[in-house]
Formats: C-alpha cells, structure tokens, sequence
C-alpha cells in the first residue's frame, strides 16, 4: 500500500474490509511505502488490524523496488476502498496455478489531455524492439486505424492490480520502460502508472496471461465492480446494476467488455444491455484495408472504438468534468484520438 501517514484511518478502513473478506484466512504479508518515515503512531494504530506480517518502508527518491524484492506476487490496496464480498478463493494461487501475470477489475478511459505522446513513444518502442512484443497481445484492445495508429485510451484501473512481479522485473518490461523513462512524458506530462502498466499488459503479455477478476466485489470511489452472478450476490454487499463494466450508466462506457471480447472469454457483462447498446460499442468494421476502407465507415462505428463527437470545446469540457464527478451516472467519453484527428471546433 503507497499510504501517507495523514491516510491513517483510509487505510485501517481498508485493511478492515480485507481481513474482513479474505486475509485473516490466508495471513498474506503487507507492506506500507511512504515517500517519509512512518510515525509510530501509524504503526501502532495499523499493526492490530491483522496477524499477518507488516513492513513499513521508506521509498528513496532514486530507488521504489527493494521492499518488494522478496515477493514475487503483489496485490495493490489503497485507502479508503472498500471490498464489496467474501474473497473464498486464494487470487495469488489462482495466478500461479494458471499462469496469469496481471489482473484487474475495473477498465477506464484515460484522459487524453494528460498523455499527448504516449502512444506515438510507445509505437517508437515497438518499431525499434519488436522481439519484446508478445506473440498473442492484446494490442487490438487498446488501439485502431490502420496499422493501429491510435491509442483508444482503454487501460486497467490499477488501484487494484494484482500481479506478478517477476514481469515487472523481466528485460521486455525494463526496456519498455528504460524507454518511455528517456523521452520525458513523466516529467513533462503526466503519463500514469494506469495507462503505462495497461499498455504494457496488452503488448508484452499474451492474451491469456491477464485475468478479470469478476467475483472480487471491488470499488473505489466512484467505481465499482460488483459480480453479477446472483450466487456470488449472497456473499457481497453491492448492487450489481452499477458495475462500471457491465454496461453504459448513461451512456458511459468501459473496456471490459471489449477485452472479453477479444480473449474469448465469455461475455456475462453483456446482461441487460440493449441489442442497440452492444452494436454501437462493438460494431465490427474493415481492418487496414486503405483509406478507401476507412472512409466507407463513419468515424462512431471504426473497430472496436467508443467515439462521440463534440460540437465545441466547451461541450467535451463539460463531459470531462462531468466525468471527474462524484455521480454514478455518466456521459459518454471519447476515446484518445491523435490531435489531427479531434473533431473539435472553436
């Protein structure tokens, strides 16, 4: 947990609700980081919460990995989550056993004001280290147009990520990253670890290496992913009508279901959608046949993309700051286009 000591009673909230749910079964070890010492306060208001062996770290500015080194598995927490049901499966076990290397609950649309040059960096990258890439990606997840030239935004929201740190670790992750580190994006812009793991994920891992991890009632505030499966509702405490991945909540629209889509998995997101719904968000459309192809096709209805049109800055303003809201419900959201691309008009 990457916890400040002001989070104090976030975090006893959260480590509540996990030993609550699944930790006091299985006793897994915390660690705590912090860009300052923790106070003895911290520790002692936070060591009661479990039996399980805690860490309390200070992270150098020059150096973030030692205290995980032991470990070969991490699940992130943060304060002030909330873990909806009863965890009666072992997740870390789960990843071992079938050779998963990244998960997650909730996909988002990242905003594309904050990542201007990620994806034309990350083309670079794979133009320049090919053999890095995995043979079954998930490339088509997270991007389209011909040769796949645009980033669509879509990325895991990794406040929750359960992983496996020895990818992390591994020479194509190093040389991704050693890369995107020397253009400068996250100094100059704010290029996240959500967007930068995610693409990672769908390009340096196979298809059948990341896991959705359905029954893990999860949220944090103001997303939720919560098991539509009416036997798992007996353990949880959510209403499963506000998964952000089950459908749109007035009109907004996640990724999930395009990465169920894509890895064959079977889609139980698709519950109480409307025919209408699904053929607007995955209308099928031409794959790199020429411009003529892409100009046959109407911009809303290109492969695998979640596009609306905005007749003014001020309207697409609105939107975002709508979608930074506390509300459940809300607008549609545009998927990241390369600035020659942006439909707006002053």
């Amino acid at each position: 947990m990457l916890v400040r000591n002001s989070d104090i009673h976030s975090a006893r909230l959260t480590l509540r609700q996990l030993e609550d749910r699944f930790n006091r079964r299985y006793q897994y070890p915390y660690v705590f980081l912090n860009d300052v010492p923790f106070t003895n306060e911290f520790q002692e208001w936070i060591r009661p919460m479990s039996k399980a062996n805690m860490t309390f770290a200070t992270v150098p500015k020059e150096h973030w990995h030692e205290a995980l080194m032991p470990f070969d598995y991490y699940w992130r927490i943060e304060p002030d989550v909330e873990f909806l049901c009863d965890i009666d499966f072992d997740p870390f076990l789960y990843m071992q056993e079938n050779q998963k290397k990244y998960g997650f609950t909730i996909t988002m649309v990242e905003y594309p004001e904050t990542i201007p040059s990620l994806w034309t960096t990350v083309q670079e990258f794979v133009e320049k280290q090919p053999h890095h890439l995995a043979p079954d990606n998930l490339r088509s997840m997270i991007s389209f147009g011909r040769q796949q030239k645009y980033y669509n935004g879509c990325h895991f929201w990794t406040n929750f990520e359960l992983a496996d740190l020895r990818w992390f670790r591994s020479a194509a992750y190093e040389a991704f990253f050693e890369h995107l580190d020397r253009a400068g994006g996250f100094f100059y812009e704010r290029w996240g670890d959500a967007p930068v793991h995610s693409i990672a994920a769908a390009l340096l891992l196979n298809k059948d290496e990341i896991h959705y991890f359905r029954d893990i009632g999860y949220k944090h505030h103001p997303y939720l992913n919560c098991p539509l499966d009416p036997e798992a509702q007996l353990k949880c405490h959510c209403d499963p009508r506000a998964n952000i991945n089950s459908k749109p909540m007035n009109g907004f629209i996640g990724c999930t279901r395009h990465f169920l889509r894509l890895t064959g998995a079977k889609d139980i997101l698709s519950e109480d959608m409307g025919e209408d719904v699904r053929d607007y968000v995955y209308r099928d459309g031409p794959q790199d046949r020429g411009n003529e192809a892409d100009n046959q096709q109407p911009q809303h209805q290109q492969q695998g993309q979640i596009i609306v049109k905005f007749q003014n800055r001020q309207e697409h303003s609105r939107a975002f700051k709508n979608r930074r809201g506390d509300e459940a419900h809300l607008p549609l959201v545009p998927v990241y286009q390369s600035p020659e691309r942006k439909e707006f008009k002053n």
